[in-house]
């Protein structure tokens, strides 16, 4: 089994399902907002036509489709670290930290690379399998399920408002489309309105809202490159790496991020 690529694929899978369940706790997120938009001022130089007849949440997955970005964003999940994505044809950049997992990983040419910038070791292993497409599905762009719901103004923002039906698998061909407001996933872009400059997302579903401030956002990058001193690093078997990163793991973060006891969900098992 390939290891890299497949404890990747379940990170980024875990990633959307949280932001849809995430914390509520408006007071964190203000203070969050603060620093990470201070941020995004001085780093993104991605802007869109405020004036265009094209929507600005539209413009931004337009450019994403490009298949040439880096994003930074801090979430309710990701704590501090701000959670980074980047793509330059088919090379990807991933780097995040996920209940005190600190996973930083690497496709090039092909080759995957998880990479331990504090131990200096890292495991490789064949990614060919690993597709441009499951890194811009983590960006929160648009696609033909979202409806067009509002363009407003407020606060030094554009705020557009998006909609999607959710649909449930019944365990045979059928899938059951559910109208009801609790039912529906509404998706908020918040963009500067004067620059058109992308400051943060809200995602909210079953009653829980998620919000995700971009850091920083840049459509003109060249290349993605391994650290620096890359060279120096010393490699170690895949399974060696997962095993590591496993022991790492803090079921403490789960509870704190999504109200979540794992000792009663493991009794319950």
């Amino acid at each position: 089994m390939k290891k890299i690529t497949a404890l990747l694929v379940s990170v980024l899978m875990a990633c959307t399902v949280f932001a849809a369940c995430g914390d509520t706790d408006s007071s964190s997120k203000s203070e969050k907002s603060k620093s990470s938009s201070a941020a995004a001022e001085k780093k993104s130089d991605a802007v869109f036509d405020v004036n265009s007849d094209v929507h600005l949440a539209q413009q931004y997955t337009d450019k994403l489709k490009e298949g040439n970005f880096s994003l930074a964003m801090t979430s309710d999940y990701t704590g501090d670290e701000p959670m980074v994505l980047e793509l330059c044809g088919n090379d990807i950049h991933v780097k995040m930290n996920f209940l005190g997992i600190s996973m930083n990983v690497f496709v090039k040419d092909g080759v995957g690379y998880m990479v331990d910038e504090q131990s200096k070791e890292y495991a490789t292993e064949d990614a060919s399998e690993y597709t441009a497409e499951q890194v811009t599905s983590q960006t929160m762009g648009l696609d033909d399920s979202y409806t067009f719901v509002s363009s407003e103004n407020a606060d030094g923002f554009i705020c557009e408002t998006y909609e999607m039906s959710m649909a449930w698998e019944t365990g045979s061909d059928v899938v059951v489309e559910q109208d009801d407001d609790a039912d529906k996933q509404t998706i908020k872009y918040y963009f500067d309105e004067k620059t058109g400059m992308l400051k943060k997302v809200e995602t909210e579903a079953f009653g829980n809202t998620s919000t995700s401030e971009i850091v920083s956002l840049d459509f003109d990058i060249t290349e993605i490159k391994l650290p620096d001193d890359f060279d120096s690093y010393t490699e170690i078997s895949a399974d060696e790496f997962t095993e590591k990163m496993s022991a790492g793991l803090d079921t403490g973060d789960l509870e704190d991020t999504f109200d979540i006891d794992t000792e009663e969900t493991e009794d319950a098992e």
